[in-house]
């Protein structure tokens, strides 16, 4: 679980101008990674089914979760001019995987997952992110505010089964792979001034 907060703030108060600009651009690459490699022998005995529970089950599981909160705000105030903008922009980066991996040549298979239960291969990745972009200004004069809220994800979630390797169950082989992702990016400005305001 990864639980991540950023927030960038800027503050200016001045009699005849100002100007404050505030931001977040936060970059994380997370990789998660379940696997059985090469030449991995898992319940290949023989007598495996005969000795073992049905309950025998072998379960390759990778997850991630991943939590941000991103705030850039940026707040101004003169008698004659002033100008807000804020941004916030987290970036997600990296990769979820799950995989049972054989030789790739050679053609020998020396590579073996067994179970009398099931063989279960599953990748599963959550992220949640708010990204909160502001901008206030106020003057006697002009005031504006400006404001960006970006969401940038770039992951990828792979479950596999692949090259020179035997699987087997007495149950159900699973491959499974979800990527649930949930985004929110909110951008908001205000600008008043007695001669002109924009946002």
């Amino acid at each position: 679980v990864n639980d991540m907060t950023s927030a960038g703030v800027g503050v200016a108060i001045a009699g005849t101008g100002s100007g404050a600009i505030a931001g977040t651009i936060t970059v994380y690459d997370i990789t998660t990674k379940a696997y059985v490699n090469q030449g991995a022998q898992i319940n290949a005995d023989a007598g495996n089914d005969a000795n073992a529970s049905a309950n025998q089950n072998v379960a390759v599981l990778a997850g991630r979760s991943y939590n941000d909160l991103s705030i850039g705000a940026g707040l101004a105030g003169s008698g004659d001019f002033s100008a807000a903008p804020g941004f916030a922009a987290p970036i997600l980066k990296g990769s979820t995987v799950a995989f049972i991996q054989g030789a790739t040549s050679g053609g020998v298979y020396t590579t073996t997952v067994h179970a009398k239960g099931s063989v279960a291969v599953e990748a599963r990745a959550l992220e949640t992110v708010l990204s909160i972009g502001a901008g206030i200004a106020l003057s006697g004069e002009v005031g504006i505010g400006g404001s960006a809220a970006v969401v940038v994800i770039d992951t990828t979630t792979t479950a596999s089964i692949s090259g020179l390797v035997r699987v087997s169950a007495g149950g159900n082989v699973v491959v499974s792979a979800d990527d649930d992702s949930t985004t929110y990016a909110i951008g908001g400005a205000v600008g008043v001034g007695l001669g002109g305001g924009g946002g």
